[in-house]
């Protein structure tokens, strides 16, 4: 009987401690945690304007535009994304340098129907050669 009992026992302890982990995967990987994949290309920083609340947000050193989709109505201003080139969008031959990554600070939209972080020129020499033109990328927040 007592071995029942002790098996009973951590039986119990393992599913507590299952219950556990699945509570805490769940907080950790709220939807707060945005990563994805896109693409990146780059502008001249110096002539760019924001579109967050009375434009108090400039980017810092590396300021970024985003798709509507990331940029919701504003509500991005200020977050910063960490991105990383993971592959050519063209037929440009090994766009990455390396595995490096570049944390950019969301400053603006990008206009129409832009789907791709347009970053500052700067933040992209950091993950990607200029002559690619636009890169695959991963991104989190």
């Amino acid at each position: 009987m007592a071995g029942t009992t002790s098996m009973f026992s951590n039986n119990i302890s393992f599913v507590a401690l299952l219950a556990f982990c699945l509570a805490c995967s769940t907080i950790f990987t709220s939807p707060t945690e945005a990563t994805g994949n896109d693409t990146a290309a780059f502008y001249d920083s110096r002539d760019a304007s924001s579109a967050c609340p009375n434009g108090t947000v400039t980017g810092g050193r590396f300021p970024a535009m985003v798709p509507t989709k990331v940029f919701a109505n504003g509500a991005a201003c200020g977050r910063v994304y960490e991105i990383r080139c993971v592959g050519a969008v063209n037929a440009f031959p090994r766009p990455c340098k390396g595995t490096r990554s570049v944390t950019v600070t969301v400053a603006n939209q990008c206009g129409g129907d832009c789907d791709t972080f347009t970053v500052s020129a700067d933040a992209f020499d950091v993950i990607a050669k200029r002559e690619a033109g636009r890169v695959r990328i991963a991104y989190k927040r």
